[in-house]
C-alpha cells in the first residue's frame, strides 16, 4: 500500500509539472518563458498532426467523391426498376439500404471536430490578444488576419486614446508600444513602471510566443474550414442517400405486401392462358437482357454464391463427421436434391430472371425437386441414420 501511494504521488507530481511551469511562476518573465516552451512544443506536435490531417483529408475527399458517384448510380439503378422484375428490385433495394447504413456508420463526427477547433481558435486568439496587450503594448499583430483576431473594444486602449480636438495632450512616448519607450520617460516614472514592462529578453520570449500562437491559430482555422466544407458535402450526400433509402423502404413494404399478402398469379390460371403469359415472359427477358438497355444492374449477387459454398461445406462436413463410410454415399444422395435446388435458385437469382418467367418455371421446378426429394427419402432414407431421415422428410 505504501508503494502504491508513493507511485500515485509520483505520477501526480509528474502530471503537475507542466501546469506548475506556467501557472506557478514567480514572475511574469518566467511565465512567458515557460509559455514559449509550451507553445513551441504544441507547434511542433501540431505540425506532425497537420501532415496526418492533410493525408486523411485527401482520403476523405476521395471517398466522398466515390460515395457521391455511387449515390448517383444507386439512384438511377433504384428508380429504373420495374415492379415485375422482383430480383432486380430486391437487389437494388438491398444495395441502397446497405450503402445508407454503411455511410451512417462511417460518417465522421464533423460537428464535434468543428466545435473543438472553434474552441482552439478562440483560445489562441485570446492568448494572442493578451500577449499583445502586455506592456509595452503592440499596436497590431501582423501575422494573423483581422478575421481571426480577438476583438474587445471595451478593453482596447487604442480606441480610448486621446485624439485631436479632445483637449488632452498625451505624454510623449506614453503609447509608443515598444520597450524603448521607457527611455523617453522621467526616471521616477520609469522606475515605477519598470516591474510591469517587459525587458528586452522578455520581449523576445513574447515575440516567440506570438509566432507559435499565430501559426497554431492559422492551422486550426485552416482545419476548421476544411472540416466545414467536408461536412457540407457530406450533408448533401446524406440527404441524397436518405431520400433513396426512404424510397427503398417504401418499395420493400409494397413488395412484401404484393408477394405475401396479395399473392402471385395462380398457376392454373397461367396454364389456362399459357401463350399469353409465355409471350409476356419472352418480352420481359428481351427487355431485361437486351444490349440496348441503358440502365443495367451491376450485380454482385458473390453473396449468394458464398451462401451456397458455405451450405455445401457445412453439409458435407457434418456428414463426414457423423456418418460411417458405408452410410456416407446414401447421406449425400439424401441431401443432394436440397443442394441442387439451392444452386438452381441462386443461379436464377444471379441471372435476375424476370418475375413473369419465374411464375412459369418456378412451380414446375419445385415440383420436380419435390418428387426427387420424395424418391430420395424412400430409397436412401432407410440406409441413413434416423436423424438424417427426419431432416430429409422435413425438407420434403
Amino acid at each position: 500500500m505504501k508503494f502504491k501511494r508513493t507511485l500515485i504521488m509520483a505520477a501526480a507530481l509528474l502530471l503537475a509539472v507542466p501546469a506548475i511551469a506556467v501557472f506557478n511562476e514567480q514572475n511574469l518573465g518566467q511565465t512567458i518563458h515557460s509559455l514559449r516552451l509550451e507553445l513551441m512544443h504544441n507547434y511542433e506536435k501540431r505540425l506532425g498532426e497537420e501532415k496526418m490531417f492533410s493525408e486523411q483529408y485527401r482520403k476523405q475527399r476521395f471517398e466522398m467523391v466515390s460515395i457521391m458517384k455511387k449515390c448517383n448510380e444507386l439512384s438511377l439503378m433504384l428508380y429504373s426498376q420495374k415492379q415485375d422484375f422482383a430480383f432486380d428490385l430486391t437487389y437494388a433495394l438491398k444495395t441502397v439500404t446497405k450503402e445508407y447504413e454503411d455511410f451512417m456508420d462511417q460518417r465522421l463526427p464533423y460537428d464535434q471536430i468543428a466545435t473543438r477547433l472553434e474552441l482552439d481558435i478562440d483560445r489562441y486568439a485570446r492568448l494572442l490578444e493578451s500577449l499583445r496587450r502586455l506592456p509595452p503594448e503592440l499596436d497590431k499583430i501582423e501575422s494573423i488576419p483581422d478575421s481571426l483576431a480577438y476583438h474587445n473594444d471595451s478593453l482596447d486602449f487604442r480606441v480610448r486614446r486621446p485624439g485631436p480636438g479632445t483637449g488632452v495632450r498625451p505624454v510623449p512616448g506614453q503609447y509608443a508600444g515598444r520597450a524603448g519607450a521607457m527611455r523617453n520617460m522621467p526616471d521616477s516614472v520609469a522606475n515605477k513602471l519598470r516591474p510591469y514592462i517587459l525587458d528586452e529578453e522578455e520581449c523576445k520570449d513574447r515575440d516567440s510566443c506570438i509566432f507559435y500562437a499565430s501559426e497554431l491559430l492559422k492551422m486550426c482555422a485552416s482545419q476548421r474550414d476544411r472540416v466545414i466544407a467536408d461536412s457540407t458535402h457530406y450533408q448533401r450526400t446524406y440527404l441524397r442517400l436518405k431520400e433513396s433509402y426512404d424510397y427503398a423502404q417504401r418499395r420493400y413494404a409494397m413488395l412484401r405486401e404484393r408477394i405475401f399478402v396479395e399473392g402471385q398469379t395462380p398457376y392454373p390460371k397461367i396454364i389456362a392462358g399459357f401463350p399469353r403469359y409465355w409471350k409476356r415472359a419472352i418480352q420481359d427477358c428481351q427487355e431485361k437482357y437486351s444490349l440496348r438497355r441503358d440502365v443495367r444492374i451491376k450485380g454482385n449477387a458473390s453473396g449468394p454464391l458464398q451462401s451456397l459454398f458455405w451450405l455445401l461445406i457445412a453439409t458435407i462436413a457434418a456428414l463426414l463427421i457423423r456418418l460411417k463410410r458405408e452410410q456416407l454415399k446414401h447421406g449425400l444422395l439424401l441431401y443432394l436434391p436440397l443442394m441442387v435446388s439451392s444452386a438452381a435458385m441462386i443461379g436464377l437469382r444471379i441471372a435476375f430472371v424476370p418475375t413473369s418467367l419465374m411464375n412459369i418455371i418456378f412451380p414446375p421446378m419445385l415440383l420436380a425437386f419435390l418428387v426427387w426429394q420424395f424418391v430420395a427419402c424412400l430409397k436412401r432414407g432407410p440406409r441413413a441414420p434416423g436423424l438424417d431421415r427426419v431432416l430429409a422428410w422435413t425438407t420434403t
